[in-house]
């Protein structure tokens, strides 16, 4: 990937309450984070909204019911929806 450019979209909040960024990555004009979620390998993290939100959870719900990535894993599993749950009620 390191000859491959990368851009950076900042968010419409674009940091955190901790100062962190808080973007989407494209490389070759593919979202990376969504394309992690299709893998099971990351969450979508919602506390902030996001243009593209409702797409990465409707994939991340696909990943899941298809076992993929850390949704293979019980244990993990369980704490990934631990953490959702928590992320959920700070958006309320």
């Amino acid at each position: 990937m390191a000859d491959r450019p990368i851009r950076v979209m900042l968010h419409s909040t674009p940091k955190d309450r901790y100062g962190r960024y808080i973007a989407s990555l494209y490389v070759d004009n593919q979202d990376l984070g969504l394309k992690l979620i299709r893998e099971g390998l990351v969450l979508a993290y919602i506390v902030y909204p996001f243009p593209t939100m409702s797409l990465y959870l409707q994939e991340q719900g696909l990943a899941r019911s298809g076992h993929k990535g850390l949704w293979a894993n019980k244990d993990v599993t369980a704490r990934a929806l631990a953490l959702m749950s928590e992320w959920q009620r700070r958006t309320e």
